[in-house]
């Protein structure tokens, strides 16, 4: 009898330990059959035939020249700004491009077809495409100077551009986020510089060379190793910010030869956010510089805005808009002169 109760007990605990083992792999399998459902819910995109989007632009760029010997003080500043205005009349889902009807204040436009596959518009994302940097020569001490840079994520350089832009965006952005972060190739090489004297002498510049000598921002994070966490499947919103100042130089003439001269402050920052769907919510890039030369501090700010809900959006939290160019030029640089004698 011992025996046989040993073996009920013996019996009862290997079937207990089975329903255990069940239990467990059954709540595995819908543990996994759960989480790839979940990460198979792509992202929706928000626009659609029969959709209208309008966007409005504003660029100012101000320049201030300070005569520090004079006292004196001039500032110029020029604005542009308007509405953009988007109509979706299709969209084709296999080959991701949409057909749309462009217009701008004066109501003209023109129907086209566009591409919103972010693969197809990568190329923005590339290293050689993300930063314009060059290096210029310098006859005086015959060394390669630095002499411009630019960080231009979905940025034009001219007005006319404004229309050049991923307005509509599948939102991929796991693959978007992996692309626009390995755009930070510090290896790649950003300048090709050929010495003026000697054609068998060449300068190579890689993208280190520049982050080795300025400091940065990008997602609030001041390293690249610390950045990468940031850009992940659900990121859709990116902010960068260059400090260069004391490492770009600006070439002039002192009457008797060329000279350069560091700039004291060279910013250049961008703050790019889309929407969930993948529509541009807004795209801010602005550039600030200042150097002095020969008594005369010239400062430079160039701010472009694009932001969807018209001109209204694009003209919020800018410093200065006015319509009235010149009038508004004469008054500031009175203000400022007044208050610099006081």
């Amino acid at each position: 009898m011992k025996s046989l109760a040993n073996l009920f007990s013996n019996e009862v605990k290997l079937m207990s330990r089975k329903k255990t083992i069940l239990m467990l792999t059954n709540f595995i399998v819908i543990a996994l059959l759960v989480s790839n459902a979940l990460s198979s819910i792509a992202i929706e995109r928000e626009y659609n035939a029969g959709d209208i989007f309008t966007w409005g632009f504003n660029i100012e760029d101000v320049r201030t020249n300070t005569y520090l010997d004079l006292d004196l003080v001039y500032i110029n500043d020029e604005t542009d700004s308007g509405d953009i205005q988007l109509n979706i009349t299709a969209i084709d889902t296999l080959s991701k491009d949409f057909e749309g009807i462009w217009s701008d204040d004066t109501g003209s436009g023109s129907p086209g077809t566009y591409d919103y596959n972010w693969d197809d518009l990568g190329d923005r994302f590339e290293t050689g495409d993300l930063f314009d940097i060059d290096w210029e020569w310098n006859y005086l001490n015959n060394v390669t100077v630095p002499g411009d840079f630019d960080f231009m994520l979905n940025t034009p350089y001219l007005m006319w551009q404004v229309f050049d832009h991923s307005y509509l965006i599948d939102p991929k952005w796991g693959d978007i986020n992996d692309a626009i972060f390995a755009g930070f190739n510090l290896t790649y090489q950003v300048e090709s510089f050929v010495n003026p004297y000697n054609a068998n002498i060449t300068y190579n510049y890689t993208l280190a060379d520049v982050f080795d000598n300025i400091s940065f921002k990008i997602m609030g994070k001041d390293t690249l190793a610390d950045a990468e966490s940031k850009f992940t499947d659900t990121t859709y919103k990116w902010n960068f910010v260059f400090d260069l100042s004391g490492f770009i130089m600006e070439e002039y003439w002192n009457g008797t030869l060329d000279i350069y001269q560091t700039y004291e402050t060279y910013i250049v920052s961008i703050s790019l956010e889309y929407s969930e769907g993948g529509v541009l919510q807004k795209l801010e890039h602005t550039t600030t510089t200042l150097i002095t030369i020969d008594g005369v501090q010239e400062e430079e700010n160039h701010k472009f805005k694009l932001a969807l809900g018209g001109m209204k959006s694009a003209t919020a939290n800018f410093a200065t808009v006015s319509a009235i160019i010149g009038l508004f030029t004469i008054s500031i640089a009175v203000v400022i002169i007044r208050r610099r004698k006081k």
